[in-house]
């Protein structure tokens, strides 16, 4: 019997294992992981003062649907995320770019 992936967890240990690694190139960033489990929302940031100046931008950003597809919003790295959620036991056919997307498809949950 194949065991059902838990979306929710896959998401959530991806964007915790992230949001662990150093940042090389502005060590005074850092990351913060906001999630409402509730909306299936699952959001990255990065923040901090670089230079004098305050930073502030998402790195992802996942979102949960009821269908079961995982919509990233924004994803501000070079990563391939399919092979890594494919590795997870996530089929890329439901991971989906937002911006790739028709509108009446984001809005169809």
């Amino acid at each position: 019997m194949v065991k059902a992936i838990d979306k929710r967890e896959v998401i959530k240990n991806f964007l915790l294992e992230y949001q662990d690694l150093p940042n090389e190139d502005y060590p005074h960033l850092r990351n913060i992981l906001s999630m409402d489990e509730t909306e299936c929302h699952f959001i990255l940031s990065c923040l901090g003062w670089n230079d004098g100046l305050f930073t502030y931008y998402t790195v992802f950003h996942f979102e949960l649907q009821e269908s079961g597809r995982i919509i990233v919003h924004e994803n501000r790295t070079d990563n391939p995320l399919d092979e890594w959620f494919e590795a997870n036991g996530v089929p890329s056919d439901i991971l989906l770019a937002a911006w790739n997307l028709e509108p009446e498809e984001e809005v169809a949950r």
